[in-house]
């Protein structure tokens, strides 16, 4: 047998190494302390465990929410679709409708009901007039507008421009 010594807590003892070795001893002095040393060495290991459990439900919690919120928008855009295409639908049975209806009006029917239900006759030759809306074309010089303006602008600056604009003003 050979001698080992080993250090603990400021204190040197010797330890029989058996065919087991020294890991026996090590576990003997574990068992001799009460568990201390166990339950010292338990608690980080749960500890660890615990917030692995709790980081691995944060992601799936945060996958489920990204996933959630991917399918809400698919579904808004399915619905968005069903609805266009639903619109379409309808716009062209709208337009189809009224194809027939501007089929089925004949004007000479039109003009025998407007005259035996409501009296309307066409109106004669003497009943006729035309206005002449006569108007002449006329253009302006923009440039010369501005510069106008611009003369305007500088006579009202200062006391001259006062007592001019006042005098433009009463006549």
């Amino acid at each position: 047998m050979a001698n080992m010594y080993a250090y603990n807590t400021s204190t040197a003892r010797k330890l029989n190494i058996d065919t087991n070795g020294y890991r026996q001893n090590l576990q003997n002095e574990l068992r001799d302390k009460a568990g201390t040393t166990r339950k010292a060495a338990s608690k980080p290991q749960s500890k660890n465990k615990l917030s692995s459990l709790i980081s691995v439900i944060l992601a799936f919690a945060m996958a489920f929410v990204i996933v959630n919120g991917y399918v809400s928008i698919n579904e808004a855009n399915n619905e968005i679709t069903q609805l266009k295409n639903e619109y379409g639908n309808i716009v062209a049975a709208n337009q189809a409708l009224q194809v027939k209806i501007d089929k089925t009006i004949d004007l000479k029917q039109l003009q025998t009901v407007a005259g035996e239900k409501f009296g309307m006759v066409r109106p004669e030759r003497y009943q006729m007039f035309y206005v002449d809306l006569q108007m002449n074309d006329l253009s302006e010089d923009a440039s010369a507008t501005k510069t106008l303006e611009k003369e305007k602008k500088l006579a009202m600056m200062g006391v001259p421009g006062i007592i001019t604009g006042t005098l433009n003003i009463f006549q």
